[in-house]
């Protein structure tokens, strides 16, 4: 059985929180961020504040940490230090963390890009108005295998991972930053 965040979660968005102007200003700065991870896709014409749920710094690490855990053979030698970046970045105090639900939408996020699930946490750092994206995405091993460069070591390999400077990151959403991690 899948659980749907919808199943379990309130939206971060409902209608009548749409009505204040700082709401509608943080739902465009989530759905700007998005955007930068699926740039293939007008995001904002596609997700509404519905398919936005808010949840739990707490559950958040928890639900990245154990999908990690379970993914990768070496998480264990990075995952003191990726937690500690995470909270450096947004601090829990100063942060809300939003999830999405992107079933809710007409088009397919995960099956567009190869994927066989994903999951996107964005940590919103209220003070400094900077966000976080956290997107776990599975991909078929054919995929990988595909497109693995073989002067490229196993290991450090990521043949989907986009790098971008900070120059480019700030002139397209300038108020937004972005961390993207596919398996």
């Amino acid at each position: 059985m899948s659980l749907s965040p919808n199943s379990v979660l309130l939206p971060a968005f409902p209608e009548i929180a749409m009505r204040e102007r700082q709401n509608r200003k943080t739902y465009m700065y989530l759905c700007q961020s998005l955007q930068n991870v699926y740039s293939h896709v007008n995001v904002i014409d596609i997700i509404n504040p519905s398919c936005f749920y808010e949840v739990s710094y707490e559950s958040s690490l928890s639900a990245i940490d154990s999908t990690l855990m379970a993914s990768l053979n070496s998480y264990q030698q990075i995952q003191k230090y990726l937690m500690l970046a995470i909270q450096d970045a947004c601090p829990p105090e100063q942060t809300r963390v939003y999830t999405t639900d992107l079933s809710q939408t007409q088009f397919n996020f995960i099956e567009g890009d190869n994927g066989v699930w994903s999951q996107n946490f964005l940590f919103y750092n209220i003070f400094k108005h900077k966000i976080l994206i956290f997107a776990l995405k599975a991909v078929p091993e054919q995929i990988k295998e595909s497109a693995y460069d073989e002067n490229m070591q196993e290991e450090d390999y990521d043949g989907y991972n986009e790098l971008l400077n900070e120059g480019d990151v700030q002139e397209a959403f300038p108020q937004g930053s972005k961390f993207f991690c596919l398996l």
